[in-house]
């Protein structure tokens, strides 16, 4: 007997309305130990703002796709309060404690609580902003700062669960036994996950200026503060770093000169699909003789799982359909949308960009994803991972520039939401790349000009971080 197919409205609802469940877990749900839920629903908008307006989350990030299809869950205003309880209903979405907050906050009857609380979730993309001194951090702490919140939690359950007189766990050794060492105790390595985290504890550190806007009690602080218990770890991760790179083999591709760029629009329907075709960097959308359309979609597909802001493919793979489809129907569209943008003689550009999705689609690509030795990082690579940078080197900084702090510092008003998402990249670019010559080839690619930009780049953590707190100490008098 042949199993009755579901219709594809039933599984987009049970799929958003879990979605939906799962969101509202991470936000509210009370865990043994880590960092606090948030309050009420009232102040989700201040907190989840933090993560999705994160200038490195694009819209299509995966945090931004998953507000989406929670606010798709919230038209299915049908649905009955029993069918979505955990333990009782045919969609288990919601845990008692979430549909208690629903009810209690948001209105006693479905179409009520949707309501209000699509009207939450959509005031996400236009509420203030607010610093950690307006509204201490909560549960965006572990979306935002995941190595922060992994240290804190394995911290808090060994408290939790150890007896008077044992020596707390070290952070490094955390990483040590999670991060730089499997299962088996053998040494493994990823250096796009680590240097996210090590450029983590650098931007939350600008973050954050006192313990109270961690939002963690104070009582189950280390004496010395959780940022400097941090330290070593974030250490460890940066030694780990230096010694697997050490090889001499450039981790970034030279940069041409003049640079070839080809911008990506932004465009509703086909967006996404010109994201994929400005990492070409205006080169031809096929093979050549010297040129591979896979390092290109390898490019991009290591861009856009970054280990702190992943991004998702189906949205580049829809847009992408869309202008196949309507270029079938007006072919002038490809000068509109891929003006500059060209195939070789001979090869269809329909089929050139068909080829192109069956490679993003393709499950099982071969070889392995490749290390960066293997693959060096791209200058559209670059501008995508590191937008902040990007920005800062369109206005072609030179090295000897002697108001660099102060005139990044001036352009990233108010500083303490403007500067720590580009302190926190410059931090992960320069552990990517311990060689200088990589650095600079990375800056050259950004806009900048000139050579030794290492220390420049590492002085700017320092100094710029020094001018948040600086700032917030004069603010408070």
């Amino acid at each position: 007997m042949l199993e009755r197919e579901v219709p594809s409205t039933n599984h987009d609802r049970v799929r958003s309305l879990s979605t939906l469940g799962n969101l509202l877990s991470f936000w509210f749900a009370d865990r043994p130990h880590g960092c606090a839920p948030v309050s009420s629903i009232g102040s989700l908008p201040a907190h989840y703002a933090r993560v999705i307006r994160h200038r490195r989350n694009r819209s299509m990030s995966s945090a931004h796709q998953e507000l989406k299809s929670a606010l798709q869950a919230l038209t299915y205003t049908d649905e009955r309060w029993e069918n979505l309880r955990e333990s009782t209903g045919d969609i288990p979405v919601f845990s008692d404690t979430v549909l208690e907050l629903l009810r209690t906050n948001c209105g006693p009857t479905i179409p009520e609580a949707f309501s209000s609380l699509r009207h939450s979730l959509t005031s996400v993309s236009t509420c203030s902003l607010l610093d950690a001194s307006e509204l201490p951090y909560a549960r965006e702490l572990d979306s935002l700062f995941p190595l922060f919140g992994s240290l804190v939690s394995t911290r808090l359950a060994w408290d939790r669960s150890s007896p008077d007189g044992d020596r707390p766990p070290v952070s490094e050794e955390i990483v040590q036994r999670t991060l730089l060492t499997d299962a088996e105790g053998r040494p493994q390595y990823d250096s796009e996950l680590f240097a996210g985290m090590v450029g983590s504890h650098y931007e939350l550190r600008a973050t954050v200026v006192t313990a109270e806007e961690l939002g963690l009690a104070a009582e189950n602080a280390p004496p010395e503060g959780w940022l400097d218990w941090c330290a070593p770890a974030v250490a460890a991760l940066s030694n780990a770093l230096r010694d697997q790179q050490a090889t001499g083999r450039r981790l970034v591709a030279a940069a041409e000169n003049p640079s070839r760029r080809a911008q990506a629009i932004d465009d509703p329907r086909y967006g996404n699909a010109t994201l994929l075709v400005s990492a070409f960097e205006g080169r031809p959308l096929n093979d050549t003789a010297e040129w591979r359309t896979s390092d290109v979609i390898w490019r991009f597909k290591r861009a856009i799982d970054h280990p702190r802001f992943p991004h998702e493919l189906a949205p580049v793979i829809s847009h992408l359909d869309l202008l196949i489809t309507d270029l079938e129907e007006d072919p002038w569209l490809w000068d509109e949308i891929l003006g500059g943008v060209d195939v070789s003689p001979g090869i269809e550009p329909l089929d050139a960009l068909a080829d192109l999705r069956a490679q993003l689609m393709d499950p099982h690509p071969r070889p392995p994803r490749p290390t960066l030795k293997e693959l060096p990082l791209s200058g559209w690579e670059l501008r995508f991972r590191f937008p902040g940078l990007a920005a800062f080197g369109e206005g072609r900084p030179d090295v000897s520039g002697r108001k660099l702090v102060e005139d990044v510092a001036a352009a990233h008003e108010p500083c303490r939401i403007g500067l720590p998402p580009l302190i926190g990249e410059i931090a992960e670019l320069v552990a990517l790349l311990p060689d200088e010559e990589d650095v600079d080839r990375a800056m050259a690619h950004l806009g900048a000009t000139g050579t030794g930009w290492r220390p420049i780049l590492e002085g700017m953590v320092t100094n710029l971080t020094a001018h948040v707190w600086a700032h917030d100490e004069e603010r408070r008098g």
